[in-house]
């Protein structure tokens, strides 16, 4: 995942907004992911869909720009 969003920040100058959405993906981006991948600069954003309130929290509490 962090590769995959690597990949298109380094194609582009646009701002990214990660999307969350498990039940359409099969796939949960973990808060701790979330932090390394915050740490790309034009990742601006994330869709968080999971509905797990306590990854919310944890997300944001980690992601604090």
């Amino acid at each position: 995942m962090i590769e995959h969003y690597k990949a298109i920040s380094s194609h582009t100058n646009l701002p990214i907004i990660m999307y969350n959405v498990p039940s359409r993906t099969g796939v949960n981006i973990l808060p701790k992911t979330c932090l390394e991948l915050s740490k790309i600069p034009n990742i601006v954003a994330i869709k968080e869909a999971s509905g797990n309130l306590s990854q919310v929290a944890e997300i944001a509490s980690l992601c604090r720009r």
